[in-house]
């Protein structure tokens, strides 16, 4: 029935949540080594993004990170799937993975 095509869709939505999730704690990694090479953090999503950091994202995740609030003491980053219900951020370094 019509409760089931709900249940069906908030479980695909929860999927590309986990998978939007996941992409933003690799893109954290990420960071954490670039900064370890270059004393200040990365502001630039292709940067990040491929083999140098190891940073390969999710089909239909797209990745963020904000140029106004990331410099050599803190990052702000996020990432959404196209069919997930829900934005992800996380406010570095330290913080922890926010619905936003």
């Amino acid at each position: 029935g019509l409760g089931d095509v709900y249940k069906r869709q908030a479980y695909r939505s929860r999927s590309y949540n986990a998978a939007a999730i996941e992409d933003l704690k690799n893109a954290e990694i990420a960071q954490e080594i670039y900064f370890s090479q270059h004393q200040t953090y990365c502001s630039n999503t292709s940067t990040l993004i491929g083999a140098t950091y190891m940073l390969f994202l999710s089909r239909g995740v797209t990745f963020t990170i904000d140029p106004i609030q990331t410099n050599t003491y803190s990052y702000v980053m996020r990432t959404r799937h196209s069919h997930g219900d829900a934005t992800y951020i996380i406010q570095g370094p330290g913080g922890s993975i926010q619905k936003e």
